[in-house]
């Protein structure tokens, strides 16, 4: 499970990147800093085994959404989806 997970997880962090030369307008800075966060949450949270798999499918669905709306110019929309997931806090019981 935490190979798929993390394969998974780099494949969605590298559909997120620009290609090489391009530069993002404003907003889309705004969604790209959104997803980013929100891939290493969901990676984190699963491989801790904190939330169950439907609350990150959930999660990952609306991540993509929000996706697709910042590629289509909908800054708002993409911006309220991101907003709209709710995982709650990351423990990192390895800092102790």
């Amino acid at each position: 499970m935490p190979g798929r997970l993390a394969a998974a997880t780099a494949a969605l962090a590298l559909a997120a990147l620009p290609a090489s030369g391009f530069e993002r307008p404003p907003g889309q800075k705004a969604c790209a800093a959104f997803d980013l966060h929100l891939v290493g949450v969901i990676e984190q949270l699963g491989e801790a085994e904190e939330v169950s798999g439907e609350v990150l499918a959930e999660a990952t669905e609306t991540m993509l959404r929000a996706r697709a709306a910042c590629r289509a110019g909908r800054i708002e929309s993409a911006l309220g989806l991101y907003g709209e997931i709710k995982l709650g806090r990351v423990r990192f019981g390895w800092l102790k």
